[in-house]
C-alpha cells in the first residue's frame, strides 16, 4: 500500500515528494567574485599577487576521480584590489571553485568551494602570512563570503 505523504527512499537519501525542487534550466546565470590581498600582520595591501581561479568536478561513485579546469588569473594592483572575475553559476552538486592566491615572500592561500551565485558579487579579503612571521604557519578558514546583490 502507498502512502503518498510518507517519505521514500531513492539510491540511499530521503526523499519527500512535496519537498523536491526544480531544476533551473537557465544556462546563461552570471555571478561575480570580487578579491582583495593583503599582508596578514600590517594589513597593507600587495602588489602583484597572482589569483587563479580553477573549476573542479568530483566523479565516480566514491567521489575518487576528479577533473580540474583552469578558468581564469589576475593580478592585484597596488591597492592590492584583483580586477572582478565573471563566472558562471555551477549548476550541479560535484562542481566547485577553487581560488589560489600567491604573492612572492608569502605562503600561499587556497579558498575551497568558492560560492558564486546569479547577478551576486562575492567578496574576499584575503591575508597573507610573509615567510618571516615566527612560528610555522598555520591555517585560517574563512566560512562565510561577504555578499552583496547587484
Amino acid at each position: 500500500m502507498y502512502y503518498r505523504n510518507i517519505p521514500y527512499w531513492v539510491k540511499n537519501k530521503m526523499v519527500h515528494i512535496k519537498n523536491k525542487r526544480l531544476e533551473n534550466n537557465n544556462q546563461n546565470e552570471i555571478g561575480y567574485l570580487n578579491i582583495n590581498v593583503f599582508q596578514y600582520v600590517l594589513k597593507a595591501p600587495i602588489e602583484g599577487a597572482i589569483v587563479r581561479v580553477s573549476q573542479l568536478t568530483v566523479r565516480g561513485l566514491y567521489r575518487e576521480n576528479g577533473l580540474g579546469v583552469f578558468i581564469n588569473t589576475n593580478t592585484s594592483d597596488q591597492d592590492g584590489k584583483v580586477p572582478t572575475f565573471k563566472l558562471p553559476v555551477l549548476k550541479e552538486e560535484n562542481e566547485y571553485y577553487i581560488v589560489s592566491v600567491q604573492a612572492p615572500d608569502y605562503h600561499t592561500a587556497y579558498l575551497i568551494d568558492v560560492p558564486i551565485y546569479p547577478d551576486v558579487t562575492t567578496f574576499y579579503d584575503i591575508y597573507l602570512r610573509h615567510y618571516s612571521s615566527g612560528g610555522d604557519p598555520d591555517y585560517e578558514f574563512i566560512m562565510q563570503p561577504q555578499i552583496i546583490r547587484q
